[in-house]
C-alpha cells in the first residue's frame, strides 16, 4: 500500500475527523482515486498504519504490568489522531497488526493462569475503558490535547488500569485458579 496515500488520509482525519475520512474527500485531497474498496477498508488500513508505525508489546512480567502497558499502548495509538478511540475501536478486529497485540495478550493472560473465556473477558473490559476514556478525553479536550490535562488524565488512567488488574487478580482468585 502506498504509504503516502495512507499518510494522506491520516492527515485529513486529523484535520476534518472521522466522518470526513472517505473516499470522496481523500479523492479530493489526493487528486486521484486511492486503491480501497469502500470507506470501511480506507478506515482498517489506517488502524493497520498506527498499529504498524506505533508497534508495543506489554511485559509478560506480571499481570497488573501487562494489561498497564497494553492500556497504555493503545492509548497512545488512539490519542495519535484525531477521533482516534473512534476508529481504533472500530476497526481494530480488522488490522493485522492490532490484533496480534490483543493475541499477545490472550496468550499472557491464558498462560497465566485464565481459562479462554476469563482472559477474553478481561481484556474486553480493558478495551472498552481504554476506548470510553480516550473517547471522553477527545471530546472534553479535543485534539491535540492540552499540555494542562495530561497529567491528572494520566494518573486517573493508570489508577483505572490499576483497578481492572485487580479485578482481573480477584476472578482468577474466586475461581480457584489461584
Amino acid at each position: 500500500m502506498n504509504q503516502t496515500i495512507l499518510h494522506t488520509a491520516e492527515d485529513l482525519l486529523n484535520a476534518r475527523g472521522l466522518d470526513h475520512l472517505t473516499l470522496p474527500h481523500l479523492t479530493e485531497k489526493l487528486g486521484s482515486e486511492p486503491p480501497f474498496t469502500d470507506d470501511s477498508a480506507l478506515r482498517a488500513a489506517l488502524v493497520e498504519k498506527l498499529f504498524t508505525e506505533h508497534p508495543f508489546t506489554p511485559s509478560r512480567s506480571s499481570l497488573a504490568e501487562h494489561l498497564r502497558e497494553t492500556a497504555a499502548g493503545n492509548r497512545r495509538i488512539m490519542l495519535g489522531c484525531r477521533d482516534g478511540a473512534r476508529l481504533v475501536s472500530e476497526y481494530f478486529a480488522r488490522s493485522t497488526a492490532a490484533m496480534a497485540v490483543f493475541a499477545n495478550s490472550l496468550s499472557f493472560l491464558t498462560g497465566a493462569g485464565f481459562g479462554r473465556h476469563e482472559a477474553a473477558l478481561v481484556l474486553d473490559t480493558l478495551y472498552s475503558y481504554i476506548s470510553g476514556f480516550v473517547a471522553t478525553e477527545q471530546i472534553k479536550y479535543g485534539f491535540p490535547r492540552s499540555r494542562e490535562s495530561q497529567h491528572d488524565r494520566e494518573e486517573h488512567f493508570r489508577k483505572a488500569t490499576e483497578l481492572i488488574a485487580s479485578g482481573a487478580r480477584a476472578m482468577k482468585v474466586r475461581s480457584g485458579d489461584a
